[in-house]
């Protein structure tokens, strides 16, 4: 994979997020799992989400999880936001505020793909403790054990417990 070039690819997605909708992107991640991809989810055509589609949002949020996938999102509007945040909270995936910035920001990533196993130094968000990771996604600190994720960019977001009484 070290000589391979990155493939870079905007999947609109249009219409009705269904379970159909979800599967199909679904299967275009899965078919760029095994080579360098870099992949922004623009979601501004979107006109409904379907309950239908959580059977597949998390499997396809978890491939943000593997070192040679770059995993962002864009063009939510307002009234779904909660329901693709939802998926998104326990994964490395970035939310853009536009399909242009997320495009910037995530062909910035492109070098983290060339070196995988490059660690990088981050702070616990809850104790402070310097730890070296060496990949993005979910982490525990070892000294207080509290859970975050480091996304692709180097930054690190606390995980947030939320109770549904």
């Amino acid at each position: 994979m070290q000589n391979q070039e990155t493939k870079k690819l905007v999947l609109n997605v249009v219409g009705n997020l269904d379970s159909t909708l979800s599967k199909d992107i679904l299967k275009q991640i899965q078919n760029l799992s095994n080579q360098k991809a870099i992949i922004l989810l623009d979601f501004s055509g979107l006109a409904s989400i379907e309950i239908s589609s959580s059977e597949n949002m998390p499997a396809i949020l978890r491939l943000a999880t593997l070192p040679n996938l770059v995993l962002g999102v864009t063009g939510i509007d307002p009234s779904f936001r909660s329901q693709i945040e939802i998926f998104i909270a326990d994964n490395p995936v970035e939310m853009f505020s536009s399909k242009e910035k997320g495009k910037k920001d995530l062909d910035s990533q492109e070098e983290s793909l060339s070196n995988p196993q490059q660690s990088f130094i981050v702070r616990c968000p809850a104790c402070n403790v310097k730890l070296r990771v060496r990949s993005h996604g979910n982490h525990q600190c070892p000294a207080c054990k509290s859970k975050f994720t480091v996304l692709s960019n180097g930054k690190v977001s606390s995980f947030q417990k939320v109770s549904f009484n």
